[in-house]
């Protein structure tokens, strides 16, 4: 055992370093590699610069005079690109200006009818079934509904 142990030392310690990497190295790569980096470092020295000139300037502005005077306190309905919409010009308008109540997604899309009286005569688990996925629609058209307000 003691002569496996010191012939194995041996072995490992007359054994040459070798290595399989080969370094590569191409200058057209580097050169191009070197420039894109020092372009895009002055690039963002500019940009930093030109955040920070913005920012004395709004500073300065706000501290000589109240920005609200540049408010509208209620703004124009300009924004409405208009159209031909036989059916859904109220949905569109709320798609621009929001909708909270959600009556321009009632008034597009088709109410679900009440069935209470046909869940009654279901077993339980089909009760549960169904009143799952009608529970799924109410959620979706909830969702919608906030949505389109968040649009507008």
């Amino acid at each position: 055992m003691r002569r496996a142990l010191v012939s194995l030392g041996l072995i490992v310690l007359c054994a040459p370093v070798t290595s399989a990497q080969l370094v590569v190295t191409d200058p057209a790569v580097t050169i191009r590699n070197t420039v894109t980096a020092t372009l895009k470092e002055y690039l963002l020295m500019v940009q930093e610069e030109q955040h920070r000139k913005l920012r004395r300037m709004a500073r300065r502005l706000s501290m000589h005079t109240n920005l609200d005077k540049y408010s509208l306190p209620d703004p124009p309905r300009w924004r409405t690109h208009g159209g031909d919409f036989l059916y859904s010009q109220p949905y569109n308008d709320a798609l621009i200006f929001g909708d909270p109540t959600g009556a321009a997604f009632v008034e597009l899309s088709q109410p679900l009818v009440t069935v209470q009286s046909l869940l009654n005569s279901l077993s339980p688990a089909a009760r549960r079934a169904i009143a799952a996925r009608l529970a799924t629609v109410n959620l979706a058209e909830a969702t919608a509904i906030a949505a389109t307000n968040d649009t507008g």
